[in-house]
């Protein structure tokens, strides 16, 4: 787990991940682990059902779209 200082904020990880999703209409953001990284996994609510964008909690990287 992350100090809050070596994490990118989630308001961060929520902007980033929303330029990489569909249209959704609701996203929830949960902090995970992730083949051992520390993440943001931010779960949007589309007509096609959930999508998930999987944000680096120290990068910002995109892990997974």
């Amino acid at each position: 787990e992350l100090a809050p200082d070596e994490a990118i904020p989630e308001s961060l990880a929520t902007a980033i991940a929303i330029r990489h999703a569909p249209p959704a209409s609701d996203f929830k953001v949960l902090r995970r682990m992730h083949e051992g990284v520390p993440v943001y996994a931010v779960v949007f609510k589309t007509e096609d059902g959930p999508h998930v964008v999987i944000i680096d909690a120290r990068t910002g990287d995109v892990i997974a779209d």
